[in-house]
């Protein structure tokens, strides 16, 4: 296994070629060349063996730091043929961190003969690192330092909106609630309170006391959740309220009902006779 012709090219963040050199292995490429901020470094190649082009188990670019710490590029194929290798000031950050010092750059081919190419040393400029001084910043899985440290994120709840006084609040709810009870008073005294049909049954005056106290429960239920109760203090209070409504207005029909069929069957054996 051999390879082909190795082009190495420094590319800016548009794509665009600022340096390329060329050669054929084992021909050092690369003396410090130095690689600018946000730029990258591209190589291209392709792996020959008895004439024939073949795809590796694996291709990468190796650069290697001055303290040992490693980054790797994986080859990805090309429709022209061959492999790009692509090496990025990001992708060495994100892989060994910051460091201050030139990189050692080199190729491995791997296959039953592996083969190892060192194209020579380059000079990667990191963002935020040009004209700094003092060692670098090194991040890695067992060592973080504080200015890698996040900041603190602080949730800010918008104020809420003005809003009236309660007293104005409650003088217009009685605003509203004043034709009803205009109607009310006015079903009170001009249509009059009909309690001939009220039961006489002690049960069914039970009832009927339960019934309309429940209903007059709920309704102070209800102004109670407007004054100064809330949902979850108002939900289980008219849930059972509710419940002895249902209740006690059952029996109180049922009890009305009977008591009309028994008036009923008097009124129709009063007629026989």
């Amino acid at each position: 296994m051999s390879l082909g012709e190795v082009k190495v090219s420094v590319l800016a963040p548009d794509s665009s070629t600022v340096f390329n050199t060329q050669g054929n292995f084992p021909a050092v490429l690369l003396a410090g060349t130095e690689i600018p901020a946000k730029h990258s470094i591209e190589v291209l190649l392709s792996v020959w063996e008895q004439s024939a082009e073949v795809k590796p188990q694996q291709l990468f670019l190796m650069l290697t730091t001055p303290s040992g710490l490693t980054a790797y590029a994986v080859a990805k194929p090309r429709k022209e043929g061959g492999f790009a290798l692509t090496m990025s000031a990001a992708l060495l950050e994100k892989q060994i961190g910051r460091q201050v010092g030139g990189r050692g750059g080199s190729k491995r081919a791997s296959s039953p003969e592996a083969i190892s190419y060192s194209l020579g040393t380059v000079d990667f400029a990191l963002a935020g690192s040009a004209g700094s001084s003092g060692a670098g910043i090194v991040k890695t899985a067992s060592s973080q330092t504080v200015s890698n440290t996040k900041p603190e994120i602080v949730h800010q709840h918008r104020l809420p909106s003005a809003r009236p006084p309660t007293t104005i609040s409650l003088v217009f709810t009685g605003l509203v609630l004043l034709p009803l009870i205009g109607v009310v008073l006015v079903v009170l005294t001009v249509v009059k309170t009909n309690f001939k049909a009220f039961p006489t049954d002690p049960v069914a005056v039970a009832c009927a006391f339960a019934f309309h106290g429940s209903v007059a429960g709920v309704l102070v239920l209800y102004l109670l959740f407007w004054l100064r109760l809330n949902l979850a203090e108002t939900l289980p209070l008219a849930l059972v309220g509710g419940a002895v409504i249902a209740l006690t207005g059952y029996h109180l029909l049922s009890r009305l009902a009977n008591a009309r069929l028994a008036e009923a069957k008097e009124g129709g054996k009063t007629k026989k006779e």
